[in-house]
């Protein structure tokens, strides 16, 4: 296994660097999916109480973590999509099969994702890539490192798909530095590999 230098790795973690915005974070607009989903009186009123109800529940968690100066923007990202996938739940109590799955579909479009890799992909590359403790150790703060670097340069690509995939290229070439500085030359050949299988995922 090639020999690593930590200092080096750490270095090259120090060009994910971009500057975090603050602005407040908006939810979906809902008036938007409601009138495609033709909702009658009675059905429009639960649909209205269970977005009001997680729209105020993701507006207190976000100002609690804002209070407290605990603002980890990977760990809140995490959390907002537990909320819409609750939120999901509850709408399938209320929606038929055909409405509920546009309501998901202009969820996914609506919602943030975190830009890492699926866990399920980072699963495979971590079986595939049998990394020793201090590989997977730094490999998981690699990643981090890229999502929290993406997310912070939020305020300059809010809105423009394009110039959110040149930031995402960028870090994840910066990514890419780090990650081979860690593994061996078998290791990178086969995370590259797998590495294609996802990549930019924009938003509408």
């Amino acid at each position: 296994m090639k020999y690593f230098n930590l200092v080096t790795v750490f270095m090259l973690l120090i060009l994910f660097s971009a500057c975090s915005g603050k602005k407040e974070r908006r939810g979906p607009d809902y008036d938007k999916i409601k009138a495609e989903l033709n909702l009658d009186e009675a059905t429009l009123k639960k649909f209205d109480a269970i977005t009001q109800k997680y729209d105020q529940e993701r507006g207190k968690y976000f100002s609690e973590a804002k209070a407290s100066g605990n603002m980890d923007r990977v760990k809140m990202l995490e959390k907002l999509e537990m909320f819409f996938e609750e939120q999901n739940t509850e709408m399938a109590e209320v929606l038929t099969p055909e409405q509920l799955e546009k309501f998901k579909e202009f969820i996914n479009k609506s919602v943030p994702k975190s830009p890492n890799y699926s866990d399920k992909l980072l699963a495979e590359m971590k079986d595939s890539l049998q990394m020793n403790a201090d590989q997977e150790k730094i490999f998981t703060a690699i990643n981090n490192t890229f999502v929290q670097s993406f997310i912070d340069a939020h305020d300059k690509y809010h809105g423009n798909n394009e110039a959110a995939k040149q930031y995402w290229n960028q870090f994840d070439g910066e990514r890419k530095k780090a990650i081979k500085a860690v593994l061996s030359e078998d290791q990178y050949a086969v995370y590259l590999k797998l590495s294609e299988k996802e990549g930019f995922v924009g938003r509408e």
